[in-house]
């Protein structure tokens, strides 16, 4: 059960320089043809600024996280009802805050669904009672993060 690691950062569509980016950390396994192992994904809305540093952006420090919704989608494999839902997923940590309920839960769906495997899909942020919503469309995002996650299964 090998697996490897790959970090990324997503930034504003409107892209102003300075705002801050969110960092994905998957982690997906080598050997695509097992789907037993999941894929993990990490998102990390740092609310501080980001510094430039040779055009790409990163956080300006490490930050402690607090985790906000942990969820997880699987493949419905025992499905034999034509109606019956082809993923099956359960918040394992809730969160009062729709906008990241709703996009963790969409990405895991997503996720499990195109590459038919477990994937467990985490939301941290560095300030969690700062209850500002977060400057990025939420489509922007989903489509960015499982960009990156298909690109990581087709190398």
């Amino acid at each position: 059960m090998s697996t490897r690691t790959i970090t990324h950062y997503v930034t504003p569509e409107d892209g102003a320089i300075g705002q801050t980016p969110l960092e994905i950390i998957a982690t997906v396994p080598t050997d695509q043809s097992n789907k037993k192992v999941p894929i993990s994904i990490t998102v990390c809305y740092q609310k501080e600024q980001a510094a430039s540093t040779e055009g790409s952006l990163v956080p300006r420090s490490n930050q402690q996280c607090t985790l906000q919704y942990y969820h997880y989608s699987l493949p419905n494999r025992i499905a034999t009802r034509k109606q019956a839902e082809p993923i099956v997923g359960i918040p394992l940590i809730d969160s009062s805050n729709d906008w990241v309920r709703d996009i963790s839960r969409k990405l895991a769906d997503a996720t499990a669904k195109k590459h038919d495997c477990p994937c467990y899909v985490a939301w941290s942020t560095t300030k969690p009672n700062d209850s500002t919503t977060i400057s990025m469309d939420q489509m922007y995002v989903l489509r960015n993060c499982i960009q990156f996650i298909n690109a990581l299964y087709n190398k």
